[in-house]
């Protein structure tokens, strides 16, 4: 079973972070012998909607192909600019790790470009974009997260795995349940947890994502192995496009060094400080912080593997 969402992001009825949900969109690419998880979930929200008199547009579009579920998207994009109201967006289809969604017809749409797509409507709706994949492995999506592109939602929840349509039904029941009764992103969570315990989920937000990728990567350049790997590899491609030869140890160096600025150039790209400037204050993040979490990680990893005696 999922580990429980400890800290708090927050509440969706207040200002910051998270925003205000004023619409949740289902696009649903299906088989006609296909569980329509999609519309089940519309209608149950619709029901919890009107007995608690929400504020909140409800849609559902069925898209039979690629070009239907881009004018879906699309369509979604222009409703955040017409009204303001910032969405979630759930896609129930078919999934593959590798490969993306697969749609009603069979087609495909590959990770990367689901990403592009997102990407848009994410700065339309001002970095408020929450997505939900209800796809077997949806969570490959958080491959695509690229640090030197935008970021394609503010937080995502999708399966690991293949999931059974019994078990997805359930957990996102209780967590559009849970959501739109405490308003609090944590709890709903949680709550999709405990309504299915076989829902092996992945949960992040865009921050997260972030502080795990480029922590990945100090890790790998405070090796003197990892560093050199990358110094040799940018000397590779050096010589074969301009034909410059490099000294590898000194650009090692180089790349160390720059770390920290770098780290500032990627987190005003991935979370759009030229276009929004009070994101900086949204997603608090500094480069210490990310050191320290390495510096974290590397040490219980030498405990792991005994590399330190207690």
């Amino acid at each position: 079973m999922p580990a429980k969402v400890g800290r708090r992001l927050q509440l969706f009825n207040d200002p910051g972070e998270l925003g205000k949900i004023g619409q949740v969109w289902f696009i649903e690419s299906l088989a006609d012998d296909d569980i329509h998880t999609g519309r089940r979930l519309r209608e149950d929200l619709e029901d919890l909607r009107t007995a608690r008199r929400l504020k909140l547009r409800v849609v559902l579009r069925r898209a039979a192909n690629r070009a239907e579920f881009s004018a879906a998207l699309e369509e979604l994009r222009a409703s955040v600019v017409a009204t303001g109201l910032n969405p979630i967006l759930d896609i129930e289809c078919h999934g593959d790790d590798d490969l993306g969604l697969q749609l009603a017809d069979g087609s495909l749409v590959a990770w990367d470009e689901l990403k592009a797509k997102l990407e848009a409507i994410n700065v339309y709706a001002r970095f408020n974009l929450i997505l939900v994949l209800g796809c077997c492995y949806g969570a490959y999506f958080g491959r695509e997260a690229r640090l030197y592109e935008r970021a394609p939602f503010v937080a995502y929840i999708a399966p690991t795995e293949r999931i059974e349509v019994r078990i997805l039904a359930a957990g996102l029941h209780a967590f559009y349940e849970e959501l739109f009764t405490s308003f609090d992103i944590s709890n709903a969570v949680n709550a999709l947890g405990a309504a299915a315990p076989g829902f092996g989920y992945l949960y992040s937000s865009a921050l997260g994502l972030f502080r795990s990728v480029f922590g990945m990567l100090i890790r790998e350049e405070g090796s003197v192995e990892g560093l050199r790997r990358r110094a040799q590899a940018m000397v590779q491609r050096a010589q074969a496009e301009s034909g410059k030869t490099l000294d590898v140890d000194e650009l090692a160096r180089f790349i160390k060094a720059r770390e920290p600025e770098q780290f500032e150039q990627l987190m005003r790209t991935y979370f759009a400080f030229d276009l929004f400037p009070e994101n900086a204050a949204r997603f608090p993040l500094t480069y210490a912080d990310v050191q320290r979490d390495a510096v974290e990680r590397a040490t219980l990893r030498m405990n792991h593997r005994g590399g330190y005696r207690s």
